[in-house]
């Protein structure tokens, strides 16, 4: 695996829904020349304190996002003066609510999340959430359903793991890998701890990343993962992720003073 970053596919909105249509209406709303046309009741007003800028300039992810009902949301339409036709349609948080005069033919169009690309941001946002804190998603899915907020599948959760999330995650541990490594480089006397972390306790584990740390910074310099089947039984993987760690260190040049490790008793003479 290299430093250079994965090309990242782009995310289309037709993302998998377990009902597309689901969360699209259409609605009339009222001429304001009727005389039972009450603009108190058309529109709730709004009152923008003097500090609150309209026209956000910071990045998408540190921009500030709040639960908004639809009935409210609608409630934004409802101050045009001719009869018009409103729909609105879902992707997963994102909806796109569509405003047409059947007057003169105007036409507006809002959505509710920036777009990157051609990815609804708070979708991609929300994985990225998901995943970053070890957070069940299936467990978050059911708060949102009984709160009966809108959110997209499983599927699709995975699908920006895939191919948005992970790479990013790589990409970023490689790059700061690269720059720790060149640190070790050009010092002296550098020590080192490894261990292994088994899936399992016992000789029964399937698979353990083997973990060195620079121990005078305590920072991680790399990680192997070693399998059972590419070196036979699990005591033996231990030996390997060590063996992958040094031959990593050697290869970039660094120059190990002492190394403190764990070694089972069995594999002493492996």
């Amino acid at each position: 695996m290299t430093s250079t970053p994965v090309k990242r596919p782009r995310l289309e909105l037709e993302e998998e829904e377990d009902n597309p249509l689901e969360g699209s209406s259409s609605m009339k709303i009222p001429d304001s020349q009727d005389s039972t046309y009450d603009p108190e009741n058309s529109f709730t007003a709004l009152t923008v304190s003097a500090d609150v800028t309209i026209e956000s300039t910071d990045p998408v992810h540190k921009t500030s996002t709040y639960n908004v009902y639809e009935s409210c949301l609608l409630e934004l339409f409802r101050i045009y003066r001719w009869v018009s036709e409103v729909r609105t349609s879902r992707v997963g948080k994102f909806v796109t609510i569509e405003q047409k005069c059947l007057e003169c033919m105007y036409r507006k169009k809002w959505n509710s999340q920036p777009l990157l690309g051609n990815s609804p941001a708070g979708n991609l946002q929300l994985s990225a959430a998901v995943y970053a804190t070890g957070a069940s998603f299936f467990k978050l899915e059911k708060i949102f359903r009984a709160m009966r907020l809108k959110m997209f599948q499983y599927d699709t959760f995975r699908r920006h793991a895939r191919n948005y999330i992970e790479p990013a995650i790589v990409h970023k541990w490689k790059k700061a890998q690269d720059g720790i490594l060149e640190q070790l480089s050009e010092q002296q006397n550098v020590i080192l701890g490894g261990d292994l972390r088994a899936d399992s306790p016992g000789h029964s584990a399937k698979f353990g990343t083997y973990s060195m740390m620079d121990l005078k910074s305590n920072t991680i310099i790399d990680l192997q993962l070693v399998q059972i089947n590419e070196v036979g039984e699990s005591y033996h993987m231990e030996k390997e992720g060590l063996k992958r760690n040094l031959a990593l260190l050697e290869a970039r040049g660094v120059t190990m003073d002492s190394i403190v490790t764990y070694r089972h008793p069995r594999s002493r003479n492996s």
